[in-house]
Parts: structure tokens; sequence; C-alpha cells
């Protein structure tokens, strides 16, 4: 996210900029987003069944979560294969 200086010590989000330069006021509070946390304690690695890492990504045929050693080892296998096909 992009912050831009707007008082001597205050900084401005960027839609709060373009909504104050565009209505020449403040956002108001009810504008402002509401993050929700997602729930990732039923979450299971599809491949090796871990249900604790740092990040989840989606397996590329399957559509189901994988987490990071999972994926980074799947890009390995991905990246061998392209490069045979592209030799032959």
């Amino acid at each position: 996210m992009l912050w831009h200086r707007y008082l001597k010590e205050y900084y401005l989000c960027d839609p709060c900029r373009f909504y104050k330069i565009y209505n020449g006021k403040m956002r108001p509070e009810g504008n402002f987003y509401q993050t929700r946390m997602r729930i990732t304690n039923d979450r299971k690695c599809f491949t090796c069944g871990a249900t604790k890492t740092s990040k989840w990504h989606r397996h590329s045929k399957h559509v189901q979560y994988i987490c990071t050693a999972c994926y980074m080892k799947e890009l390995r296998i991905n990246k061998k294969t392209n490069k045979n096909k592209t030799e032959q």
C-alpha cells in the first residue's frame, strides 16, 4: 500500500488521499474496509498432510491447499518437465 505525506508528521493511504483530492475532505469512518481473519485451523496439506505452515498455496491440478514446502517441490518438478520438453 502506498502512503503519502499529508501534514508534517501525518500520512494518508492511497485511497484516503484520492478521496481527499476529489472530494476536498477526509473520508468518513464508515468508508473504511474491515478485514476478517481467515480461519486456517481446518486446512490440511493435500500432499503431505501438514496442518501448520507460514503460507498456503493452491495445488495447480487438484485445486486443493498445499503447504509451502510441497509448493516449492511442485515448482521444481514443473520447471524440470518444462525444461525437458523445450530441449526435445
